[in-house]
């Protein structure tokens, strides 16, 4: 392993997720194999965080200076008037700057409902050059308002160079090309604002702002494809985003994991999914196909694929 195939992992966690981080952080370990890893929380939550070696606590309010939870609420009430979705902003200015606190000349970005299920490897060797790989919502383009924030932010320097979306579960950042990013974004003078995540939140479309019109992840792969483009290589993991859609909470161990990573590279278990009432009856009805096992995982959850294709073309034809 050379130089910089050294990097730390940095997880961003709410307080109400701590409880569910220990087999995430467990398979991080064990399949990504970073230095180290960094959980990002509030200082409340400290006390609860698991306990591993190679595990590290950074205080959120403490990661930046001026970069607070408050001071991200007090712009948002300023510019709309709520500071809905004050968190969510919040989360993703934490994983920008955790770029002046890395030791390593790059850091993981890895969202917490997110498992590894297999080893991870994050670079390849292509034509000779070794590069640093990305991953890609394949199933998914970017949303129209994270496009227009990224071209205020420079100017209509950093074009849109790739068709899908950089928006999945993890990224690998090099914290110069990041910091890089940051000057870039500070040095507009046409925004309001001093510090970048200032900059940011007067520069997203006041109509958009309070349903998320930034993405951290689009914005530096942009950036990295515009000036950077032998660096880094698009690569493809079978990730499976729906995992609280399908598994109840209480069933997830190892041996539930085992049994999904015989289809897939990571899970997801996120809060959106697992609310709709047919989704929650067919979970309880599979309670014991997961607890047994008899069939695959891809077998068992393609029925509720199948359903949430349904939900999502019915949504489409009401919004018609």
């Amino acid at each position: 392993m050379n130089d910089k195939q050294v990097f730390e992992v940095i997880l961003p966690v709410a307080p109400k997720d701590i409880d569910n981080l220990d087999l995430c952080v467990r398979r991080i370990l064990e399949n990504i194999r970073p230095q180290k890893i960094v959980i990002v929380t509030a200082k409340q939550a400290k006390e609860r965080l698991p306990l591993f070696d190679k595990v590290e606590f950074l205080d959120e309010d403490k990661l930046m200076k001026n970069l607070t939870m408050e001071q991200v609420k007090r712009i948002m009430v300023e510019i709309k008037g709520t500071d809905t979705r004050s968190n969510w902003y919040f989360q993703q200015f934490l994983k920008i700057a955790y770029a002046f606190q890395c030791s390593t000349d790059y850091y993981l970005i890895w969202d917490s409902d997110t498992i590894p299920l297999r080893n991870i490897r994050f670079w390849n060797n292509i034509n000779g050059k070794e590069k640093c790989l990305f991953g890609e919502h394949k199933h998914q383009s970017a949303q129209q308002p994270c496009l227009d924030t990224l071209n205020t932010l420079f100017n209509g320097k950093v074009k849109r160079l790739f068709n899908e979306s950089f928006i999945v579960e993890h990224m690998m950042i090099n914290k110069n090309i990041m910091k890089e990013l940051i000057h870039d974004i500070e040095m507009n003078d046409r925004l309001q604002g001093n510090l970048f995540f200032e900059k940011i939140l007067y520069a997203v479309n006041k109509k958009d702002i309070e349903y998320g019109a930034f993405s951290e992840f689009e914005t530096y792969g942009n950036y990295v494809l515009n000036f950077y483009p032998d660096m880094y290589a698009i690569r493809k993991l079978k990730a499976y985003r729906q995992g609280g859609m399908v598994i109840e909470k209480s069933q997830i161990d190892n041996a539930v994991l085992n049994w999904i990573a015989k289809d897939y590279d990571t899970v997801s278990f996120e809060e959106l999914h697992g609310y709709n009432r047919i989704f929650i009856y067919l979970r309880k009805i599979g309670v014991a196909c997961v607890q047994r096992r008899l069939v695959s995982f891809k077998t068992y959850q393609y029925p509720f694929s199948i359903l949430e294709k349904l939900a999502s073309l019915r949504h489409s034809w009401f919004r018609g």
